[in-house]
Order: structure tokens, then sequence, then C-alpha cells
């Protein structure tokens, strides 16, 4: 005898396809680190998150690989959380409290492919990002274009996002993928 339980994956693109079916016009507010607030419907960031998966398919990002988050919460970063996984990558979000250290080790260890640095924490990453080996762009959200830095693999968000297609076909379809905001370490324990 069969079950009578639901078999149905529990997945972001799920629950970002059902959201955008049925509260399109739903407005999304966050605030950004300058104290102003953000705001768009939806469908706005329902299609940002198909432009950022788009994205990061153009950065060489495949599923499995990590991506690095070192921002606040804000509409951007929201994005992030559910485009790296759609993308069919995992979700790695740094902790910006811990030491240069700490987060060194903790980047090269995953192996983040792409770190997405806000620029009022731009100081704070180019002091580990020399002894960071794995990290192939660093993408600025919140940042003055030309901002000066010492670092040489810089790249804008917002430039990104503008030249990127709306149209993606999820790669996270699987709920057994890993692509929460966790990496795995390849040991066991």
């Amino acid at each position: 005898m069969q079950g009578l339980m639901m078999n149905y994956q529990l997945t972001l693109d799920r629950i970002l396809e059902h959201g955008h079916r049925l509260y399109p016009h739903k407005q999304i507010w966050t605030k950004l680190p300058n104290g102003s607030f953000h705001h768009y419907t939806f469908a706005d960031f329902y299609r940002r998150v198909k432009r950022l998966a788009n994205v990061l398919e153009s950065l060489g990002v495949t599923v499995g690989d990590r991506v690095g988050t070192f921002a606040w919460n804000n509409y951007q970063h929201l994005e992030m959380y559910y485009g790296i996984p759609g993308a069919g990558a995992v979700c790695h979000t740094l902790n910006i409290r811990l030491s240069p250290e700490q987060l060194v080790y903790i980047i090269n260890h995953a192996e983040d492919k792409v770190v997405f640095v806000d620029g009022t924490l731009l100081p704070l990453f180019e002091k580990l990002a020399g002894q960071i080996d794995c990290v192939q762009h660093v993408v600025l959200i919140n940042a003055a274009k030309g901002v000066t830095t010492s670092l040489s693999n810089v790249l804008y968000y917002e430039d990104l996002m503008a030249a990127a297609d709306d149209e993606y076909t999820w790669k996270s379809t699987d709920e057994n993928m890993a692509m929460g905001l966790c990496y795995t370490s390849g040991t066991t324990g």
C-alpha cells in the first residue's frame, strides 16, 4: 500500500515561483547601509533573482560551486539567497564579525569562487584579499563606481545585473542538493 504523504520537492525555486505567481505586486522593503529604504515588488525581485543566476553562470559558477556573501541584509543580499541556490551553487554567507584570520581560513577552505562584498565592508575585505587564493571575482554591491580599491578583480553588481537576461531555468530542482547557507568541508566527524 502506498503512503498518502505528498511527494513534492521543497526547493527555493518552488517557493520563488509560488510567490511570483500569487503575490507579484506585494512590496519588499529593506534598509540600506546608509539608513535609507529600498522597496520593489515581488515581481521585480523575481526578475532580478533570475538575472543574478545568469550573472553567476557568466562568471563561471557551476553547480556545486560556493559563492560567498560579505554583506548586510538588504535587497541585494536577499536576491543572493535565492539566485545563488537557483543557479545550483551554495550560498556561503560570511560572518562580518569574524576576525580576518578566521575569514581567510573559511573562504579558502570553502573554495569560494565568487564573493559579493558590500561597499561599506570593502576595507575589511581588502585586508583579507592577499591571503585568499580561490576567489576569481569580487562583486561590489552598494559601492560607487570607480571606488578606490587594492583589489584587481572587482566587478559591480548593478552593472552585471543590467546586462543579464531575465529568463533562467532553475538548477535547484532537487531538495537534496547542497544549496543552503553552508558548505561541505569534505571531512567526516
